[in-house]
């Protein structure tokens, strides 16, 4: 289609020729879709006044294009987000890039890959995950490695270890008895020759410090959390971040499938007065 979908509960798109159709809600914005098809281009609000927000129209989205095999959002997709919540912006972007960046690439494992890995997503594949660098890696070599590991996390936590314009490797990982620790910011070493020695092949721990959204950690040092939080169980550490996910570290190169590359794009805010700009599709 081509039109272009503006979701926001009470402004207007901007006058310039193109042919907005306008949603006040999820419920109006998911009507639309179903009537005219997907949107060549969409501006979101986060913050709705109805109750609900922005994302779940952006998981029916994506929820929709994997029902189609990637045939309802089209290859020329493109997005802005005007919203003024932070936390809200960086919830989208993630959601969309993520997704997109993969289904870019068309990624999926080798049939009969890692079949007995315990790093999943919640349908039970092979989570597809990130290295960031400054150059593509072919191959994974034990000699490179600082640590006695291999880090991944989903493309987020990756790009926040990456400079404009490095690399993001993707692939997938064969950990069959990961160990979960407490992320301290670094340091792993120690912790990854503990966990060899009693025969653990991988490290699983909820990323506290990579892919957290800017907004969230303003809103918590407002608060005084920040220094609360390193002493915190992960349990209740999600309960203040929610957007926190788990990383993962891998011990040997053979545990490595190296799927394709990402480039990290230079990433800005959009302001309302410029919610066309953007265009996020990753290419390769």
């Amino acid at each position: 289609m081509t039109y272009r979908l503006f979701l926001d509960d009470k402004r207007d798109p901007p006058n310039d020729g193109r042919p907005w159709v306008v949603a006040r809600s999820v419920a109006e914005a998911i009507d639309t879709c179903l009537a005219q098809g997907a949107p060549a281009h969409i501006s979101f609000d986060h913050d709705l006044g109805d109750g609900v927000d922005a994302p779940p129209f952006v998981h029916w989205l994506i929820e929709s294009d994997m029902d189609a095999n990637g045939a309802f959002l089209s290859a020329r997709f493109t997005y802005a987000i005007h919203s003024g919540n932070p936390v809200g912006v960086g919830n989208i972007d993630g959601l969309l890039r993520g997704y997109l960046g993969g289904r870019e690439l068309d990624l999926a494992p080798p049939a009969g890959a890692f079949v007995t890995s315990r790093v999943r997503d919640s349908l039970g594949n092979l989570l597809l995950v990130a290295h960031g660098g400054r150059w593509p890696i072919v191959a994974f070599d034990r000699s490179e490695s600082v640590d006695g590991g291999f880090h991944f996390g989903d493309q987020e936590q990756a790009r926040m270890r990456t400079s404009p314009n490095g690399t993001l490797t993707l692939g997938w990982l064969d950990i069959r008895k990961p160990r979960r620790s407490k992320d301290a910011g670094g340091q792993w070493r120690s912790k990854i020759a503990a966990a060899k020695a009693g025969g653990y092949d991988g490290i699983v721990y909820l990323n506290r410090y990579e892919g957290i959204p800017g907004g969230r950690i303003e809103a918590l040092a407002k608060a005084g959390m920040l220094e609360k939080l390193d002493t915190m169980p992960d349990a209740r550490f999600k309960q203040y971040v929610p957007e926190a996910r788990d990383s993962y570290i891998a011990f040997a190169p053979e545990q490595i499938i190296v799927a394709g590359y990402l480039p990290v794009l230079p990433r800005r805010v959009i302001t309302f007065d410029e919610p066309t700009r953007r265009n996020s599709r990753p290419t390769a």
